[in-house]
């Protein structure tokens, strides 16, 4: 179904489970970010727009960033509680994604989006350092840290930045045992893949652990053949296991 045909049937059709399908259209795009003025129900917009953002969604996902619902449209979604969590969701920039977590911090998906962002290189450590003094969230702290991990995400600048966000989460929550442990690992993690000292990386060569390995993988004393067989080890298992812990931080 169509736009056009979408909001007409929000207009007169109590069932709005239908399949909205966007191409991404200037018009379309126009369509979209003046249907907050229609006159209905809270719940009636609340139903409608999951439907219009699941779409959008749909049709933007290999995009960095979503710019086809205007600032105002946005405001207008987080002043009235409207589908805020569906708005979270979509790749909007991390200035709306913040503002969203802060209306509702259920919506931790826009959230990690936002930090997500923030671990690239668009963004400078400063902007990083600002973004975690201000969140104060152990779940996205760890979750940055496994991101950057199971993204392979491990250039100078993410390795930068993770080693910052080590070192303030040690200073500012060492009354959090469990979180320092899983930070001390990240840690270690670190300071393996960026050492220069031979004896550092022959001294864990033999470790059964995958992060130790993969921290050594990337180290500047590893060997084609080393890189080889990390490769091989059980990164699923490892995914498992780190995502259960650190949504239980949550």
């Amino acid at each position: 179904m169509d736009i056009e045909k979408f909001i007409k049937r929000v207009k007169t059709s109590k069932d709005l489970h239908v399949e909205l399908i966007l191409l991404g259209s200037e018009k379309e795009k126009q369509i979209v970010n003046e249907f907050h003025s229609m006159k209905i129900s809270h719940k009636r917009f609340n139903d409608a727009w999951n439907v219009i953002l699941h779409a959008i969604d749909d049709r933007f996902s290999d995009y960095d960033e979503i710019d086809f619902i205007s600032d105002e449209t946005i405001s207008f979604l987080l002043e009235n509680d409207i589908a805020l969590c569906d708005l979270g969701h979509l790749k909007l920039s991390n200035y709306w994604l913040i503002k969203i977590y802060e209306k509702d911090d259920s919506c931790i998906e826009a959230l990690q989006t936002a930090a997500v962002n923030f671990l690239g290189e668009k963004y400078s450590t400063a902007d990083f350092v600002k973004f975690i003094k201000q969140i104060n969230n152990n779940f996205i702290y760890a979750y940055i840290l496994f991101y950057m991990v199971s993204k392979r995400l491990l250039n100078i600048n993410s390795l930068t930045k993770a080693s910052i966000l080590c070192s303030f989460i040690l200073t500012n929550l060492s009354d959090n045992p469990r979180m320092i442990h899983y930070v001390e690992k990240y840690r270690n993690f670190i300071t393996l893949a960026t050492s220069l000292d031979k004896a550092v990386f022959e001294k864990n060569k033999s470790s059964d652990d995958y992060l130790v390995n993969l921290a050594l993988s990337i180290n500047p004393n590893s060997s084609i053949q080393f890189k080889d067989e990390v490769n091989h080890w059980n990164e699923e298992e490892f995914i498992k296991n780190e995502l259960s812990y650190i949504y239980d931080l949550r």
